[in-house]
This record gives structure tokens, C-alpha cells and sequence, in this order.
């Protein structure tokens, strides 16, 4: 994907010479994954370089860096799918000419809204804009943080970049983990602000980082679901209109391409909508994108988990095979290794044997988009939970009708009328309150992690996740907090980093989240009906059995079959491991543990897989940590990512 890194000294200093060269560099170096072009700038105290990745007409005819009237500079990765309402209101501001890029429109958008400029733009976003006006520099992402962007500060300058590695490189800072970060991960995801690098940050989802001439940095929220509308029709069949709407249009804005798009599909009902509505505008040539690819992993030796008939189904319907990936050809866990260890510490690292696949599949295609449906089960509802509803009517005093519905959910789920009312209760409480409760709950946090990490990083009330966002109802913050846990893990770049090109995510476009929070709890899921409006909405775009589709695919047994194969290989590693050694964990308790969960004994499987890509992680961390030099003259060599890397003295204080 477009690759952009920048420097911003404070205090008016103009880039130095050495700052010059490594930017130089990195941006020769980074011509592999920005193959079609681009340019640096360098203006006073900023130096920008820019590596171009097209996806459309409208970005193959931009320029990057951006100066605009006032010297403004803008660069960054971008696709925004309100092209035509921003040429509409940005008016004067835009230069007239017949292809106008995303970019101009971005730079048209802060030079008329100024900070604020990102409420504006809808899509997908990384962008760093300089200002020599009022001699400040902007850093944002868009709402889910879809595409990557760092950042290191010191008393000195600001170095960003939407390429970790390069970052690391150019910031010439000790490379320590970060323990806030991997408590997080290990419980959910960590909090999107943080890397696994102490020092260096991830900008916000949905925030705005400002950097000061004078050093003084500040962030601030442009968007928030709190204050979104509600919504509220008077038929059912207005609500399912309005969904095709906009889950239409949130399919329409990545296939905006002039090649061909990939597509995950797992036979489930998430992939299986965006894989049928992809085709469906492709076939009706409403959008440039002219082919549709589907990517599918099965598997053959694990009955309960192979999910081909139901893939075949989608297949059948669109008329079209795609790509069957075996568990068989592509072993889980084969690739797992020191030397194969990213730059970020990525829990995929197990199944990076079927991503690198995929990663050959695009690029022998020539796409640079895949479409996925993470996100669907959050914004659609995928759980039957009825706290939610009941709690909305306990706060609205409806006693009646929340006697009612507790009957009713305590029939349909099989669960005591006190203790869906209890949970009810506990729901309402403050997070301190319900923290405490949660830690007296035995089998949480596995006895295999340390205790003094345990406390100190108070694993055990993480295990409520909580949202940055204070709604009107308890329904609307648990829609509120779906979203939130979705974007986590996308905005860490998991999967984004073994990708080819850009990942897409149509359920979590805004506009659609945005009309998913505004609308009734009840539509959404009902009594023994979850993704109650979805199904509704799309029963004549999908095959008859994906909308009838009640269970889930369960990965478990491709897992469980898949570890038990590679376990003798990666066992020794474990034996002195680097995870005890930084007292994340008891190594004696951690490999009973798994000899048991071998045995048949359940084991939280989530967090053994991110257990045993930190230890990979770590032990490449400590292969590539530089040793900070005794004199400027010395240069020291360590590996990132696939390539050596060289810091000159000078580096490591710039």
C-alpha cells in the first residue's frame, strides 16, 4: 500500500542533511510496496516522502506530496467515498480540472474546515498535513483506523509513518516491549493507540494528533457515536430499505478500482452478504471494479469445521468458483518462526502460511483490494444477548414490559428469570463495581499467567471491554461497544501487514455504523432472532440456505488437529522461554497447560495462540535490539522485517 514517512522539527529547525539522507533511503527502499511513483518535499522544519499505490483512475493521476495555496502540504493514504457531496460543498476551493484525486479533495477539505477537515471526509484515511501558517503539523486516521499510521516524538521532532519498520528504523530509539500493550492484547485487543514499542504510538480511529511548533503535542476526537440521532420508522420494510442502502453503498466504496477485488468468504453469513452484493454491482456495471475473486480456507481433514458446502452454495450463486485454500496444503503453524516474526507482534502469525498464499494469489492477479466481514457480528447482532433490551427498559422504568421480556427470554434461553434479571442489574453498574465482581469470578485469567503481571497490568477488569463512548441508552453503548471491539484488532494492522494491498471492511463504513447505532435495539435482534433486520434486508440477495443459516463455523478442530501436529516441532523453544523470562508467564504451569489442552482439556485457545506469537516475537525483538553507541562515530546493524538495517550515529538522535 502507499508507503509516506515524515519529520517535523519543532522549535523552527530545518531539516538536517542526515535527516535528508535517510528519508532518501527509505523512500528507494520502499519502492517495492509503492511501485507506481511518487515524491518527497522538504520545507523548512518538514521533510514528507511519499511512495504511490493506485487503486483507481482518480488516484493514478494524483500528485503526492500536495502544496497547496498557502504552501499547505498533505500526503497519505486514501480512498473517500463522498466524492461527490465534498466536490459539491468544497466549491472555490477545488482547481477545475476533469479528474480531481482524493487528495486534492482532502487538502480543499482543511483548507475550507480547517483541523476538523476528517468529520468531513468518509472512507478510508491515513494522512500527515503540514500547515507553515500557523506552523503546525496534523496526523489522522479514519474511523476504524483501516489504514496504518506511527508516530515518535521527543523534546526534538516528531517522525511518522505508515510503515513500522521504517519507523523503527529512522527513530533509532532501544526497541522495548511495551507490557501496557501486551496485556491488552493478550486479553482482547490492545487499546489502538499503543504498538507492541514502548515510544511509539499509533494514531487514534477517529482522532486528531497536533504537533506545536514548540513541541507541544494534542489529540482530539472528530467523531463520536454518542452523538449519533436515532432513527425511528414506522415499518419494518422502511428499516430493511434503508439497510440495502447503505450496505450497498458501503460494498460500492472499495470496489471503486480498475482491477480485479478479492473477497473473503467462509460460507458464513457476513463474507457470504458482501461476496453477493460485490457481485450483484459488478454485474450491473454500476461500479469500475470489472471481476470478483473469492478466497476461501477449508478444511478437508477436520469435518467440523470445513465450511465447503456452505461456500459452495455462494459460489453456485454468483456463479463463479473462487479460491479453495486447504488447511492441507497450507499447514497452520508450519510457518511459525523466529526469522518469520513480523515487525509487529501479530497473534496471525500462526496461520501465516495461508496468508502468504493469498498475498501470491493477488499479486499473480494484479489486485490490490480484498473485502472482508470482520465486523459483521458486531454491528448486525450476531448474539442472542438480552441485556441489552432489558437493561433499556429497566432504565425507562417499563416494569411491565421488562417482566414481560424476562419471562419471555428466560423461556426461550433456558435460563433463570433471576439470574437474566441479576445480570441485568450488574450491567447498570460503574466499571469499579462490576470489576470487582469479575475478579472474584474463578478461570478469567489462566493460572499460567504471572500474578505480579496479572496485578500490575489489571488483567482481571480487562475482562470487561469498555468503549470510549458514553450513550444514551445501555442498548446504544453495547451497539457502541461492538463497533469499538471490531476496530481494535483493525486498527492494530494485524492483518493488514500480510497483506498486498488494502483491506476493506463494509460493515464497519460509517455511514453504515452510523445508521446500525441510530436505529432500534429491537430491530436489530429480537426474541430467538439475531440479525433480525439483516436477514430480513437481504433474503432475496443471498441463497435461501446462507439467510436460513443458524450455526457458525467452528474453527476449534482445525486448531486443535493442526497444533497437536507442529507441537513437538515448537516444544523446545518453550522449554527456556522468552515469555517466562520478561514474567508474563509461569513456563512450568504454561506447558502442563498445554500438555493438558493436548489431552483434550479446554484451554483459552485465543490466548495460547497470542502466547506463542510473542514468544516468536520477543526472541526476534532481542536479535534485532541495537546497543546504543559509546561515540557518534559508531554505527549499529540490526534486522527488521526482511531487510539488515544500518543507523548512522547521527540517526539515533535525530
Amino acid at each position: 500500500m502507499d508507503s509516506l514517512i515524515g519529520i517535523y522539527n519543532f522549535n523552527c529547525q530545518s531539516i538536517r542533511e542526515t535527516q535528508r539522507r535517510q528519508l532518501e533511503a527509505l523512500w528507494n527502499r520502499l519502492e517495492e510496496s509503492g511501485p507506481d511513483g511518487g515524491d518527497m518535499i522538504f520545507d523548512g522544519p518538514v521533510g514528507i516522502c511519499y511512495r504511490a499505490f493506485h487503486v483507481n483512475e482518480e488516484s493514478g493521476s494524483e500528485k503526492q506530496p500536495l502544496v497547496g495555496r498557502n504552501n499547505t502540504v498533505i500526503s497519505g493514504s486514501l480512498r473517500l467515498d463522498n466524492r461527490e457531496e465534498l466536490i459539491s460543498s468544497l466549491g472555490s476551493h477545488l482547481r477545475v480540472k476533469e479528474i480531481i484525486s482524493d487528495i486534492e479533495l482532502a487538502l480543499a477539505a482543511y483548507e475550507k474546515w480547517g483541523d476538523m477537515f476528517p468529520r468531513h471526509l468518509v472512507g478510508e484515511f491515513a494522512l500527515v498535513v503540514y500547515d507553515p501558517a500557523s506552523q503546525k503539523c496534523l496526523l489522522t486516521r479514519d474511523h476504524i483506523g483501516a489504514r496504518p499510521l506511527y508516530y515518535h516524538y521527543n523534546k526534538e521532532r516528531m517522525i511518522c509513518s505508515s510503515d513500522l519498520a521504517s519507523l523503527l528504523e529512522i527513530a533509532g530509539i532501544p526497541l522495548e516491549p511495551n507490557n501496557e500493550f501486551v496485556a491488552g492484547y493478550l486479553m482482547y485487543d490492545p487499546e489502538p493507540e499503543l504498538t507492541a514499542y514502548k515510544n511509539i504510538h499509533s494514531v487514534k480511529p477517529f482522532h486528531l494528533v497536533t504537533f506545536q511548533a514548540d513541541g507541544r503535542r494534542r489529540e482530539s476526537r472528530y467523531w463520536d457515536l454518542a452523538v449519533i440521532k436515532p432513527i425511528r420508522y414506522k415499518t419494518d420494510a422502511e428499516y430493511e430499505e434503508e439497510f440495502r442502502f447503505h450496505f450497498s453503498n458501503a460494498v460500492r466504496g472499495p470496489l471503486r478500482t480498475n482491477r480485479p477485488v478479492f473477497s473473503d468468504l467462509s460460507g458464513g453469513l457476513d463474507s457470504s452478504s458482501i461476496v453477493c452484493v460485490a457481485h450483484q454491482l459488478i454485474e450491473n456495471s454500476e461500479v469500475p471494479a470489472a471481476e470478483l475473486i473469492t478466497i476461501s480456507l477449508i478444511s478437508s481433514g477436520s469435518p467440523t469445521s470445513d465450511q465447503t458446502n456452505y461456500i459452495r452454495c455462494v459460489e453456485d450463486h454468483i456463479g463463479r468458483a473462487g479460491h479453495l485454500i486447504d488447511e492441507y496444503d497450507h499447514p497452520l503453524f508450519s510457518t511459525m518462526s523466529v526469522e518469520n516474526a513480523s515487525v509487529n507482534l501479530n497473534p496471525l502469525l500462526f496461520c501465516e502460511a495461508k496468508h502468504r498464499h493469498v498475498a501470491s494469489l493477488m499479486r499473480e492477479a494484479n489486485a490490490r483490494v480484498l473485502l472482508s466481514g470482520v465486523g459483521g457480528d458486531e454491528i448486525t447482532c450476531g448474539q442472542q444477548n438480552p441485556t441489552p433490551e432489558l437493561a433499556d427498559l429497566l432504565v425507562a422504568l417499563k416494569f411491565k414490559s421488562l417482566h414481560a421480556q424476562l419471562k419471555a427470554w428466560s423461556k426461550r434461553a433456558r435460563r433463570p428469570y433471576i439470574s437474566l434479571l441479576s445480570n441485568t442489574l450488574r450491567s447498570l453498574l460503574p466499571l469499579p463495581l462490576r470489576a470487582r465482581y469479575q475478579s472474584r469470578t474463578p478461570g478469567l485469567v489462566p493460572n499460567f499467567l504471572m500474578g505480579k503481571f496479572v496485578k500490575n497490568f489489571s488483567l482481571r477488569s480487562r475482562e470487561i471491554p469498555t468503549a470510549p463512548f458514553a450513550c444514551a441508552t445501555p442498548s446504544a453503548n453495547d451497539q457502541a461497544l461492538g463497533f469499538y471491539t471490531a476496530i481494535r484488532g483493525i486498527a492494530t494492522g494485524y492483518r493488514s501487514e500480510l497483506t498486498p494491498g488494502y483491506i476493506s471492511y463494509p460493515f464497519l463504513a460509517r455511514p453504515f455504523v452510523e445508521y446500525m447505532q441510530a436505529i432500534p435495539h429491537t430491530q436489530r435482534v429480537q426474541l430467538g432472532k439475531r440479525r433480525f433486520l439483516m436477514r430480513r434486508a437481504l433474503k432475496n440477495v443471498l441463497p435461501e440456505a446462507i439467510v436460513k443459516r443458524k450455526d457458525k463455523g467452528n474453527p476449534q478442530e482445525t486448531i486443535n488437529r493442526a497444533f497437536m501436529r507442529e507441537w513437538p516441532r515448537l516444544r523446545p523453544l518453550f522449554e527456556d522461554s522468552r515469555i517466562a523470562a520478561h514474567g508474563f508467564v509461569d513456563n512450568t504451569l504454561f506447558l502442563s497447560a498445554v500438555e493438558e489442552y493436548r489431552l483434550g482439556k479446554g484451554i483459552h485457545l485465543g490466548m495460547l495462540l497470542k502466547l506463542l506469537s510473542l514468544e516468536f516475537w520477543l526472541r526476534r525483538l532481542e536479535g534485532m535490539e541495537p546497543a546504543l553507541p559509546n561515540t557518534r562515530e559508531q554505527v549499529t546493524s540490526f534486522s527488521i522485517g526482511t531487510y539488515p538495517i544500518s543507523l548512522g550515529a547521527n540517526s539515533l538522535h535525530t
